[in-house]
């Protein structure tokens, strides 16, 4: 059985969010980000992570997911938050 992208939600009527599960050092799974309006690039993806500080899992996939909508037109790779850079 293939993994396959499911849609996860809807952000401001502009970004669909989809997600696909996978489970390889420390990452849960990565979300792709499209945008809605016509022209724009294809997809921005955004590796989800395990949670390690104070925040809930919820709060740091929220915050993944406005990073990478933040920065959707930005050239270059995305991995999620500063604090799994480091």
């Amino acid at each position: 059985m293939s993994k396959l992208y499911k849609i996860d939600r809807i952000v401001d009527d502009r970004w669909a969010v989809w997600y696909q599960e996978i489970n390889a050092k420390g990452k849960l799974g990565v979300y792709k980000i499209i945008d809605l309006y016509p022209g724009t690039r294809p997809a921005k993806f955004a590796f989800r992570w395990k949670v390690n500080g104070s925040k809930s899992q919820e709060q740091l996939d929220a915050q993944i997911i406005g990073n990478a909508i933040r920065n959707y037109y930005k050239s270059g790779g995305f991995r999620g938050t500063k604090a799994e850079q480091e």
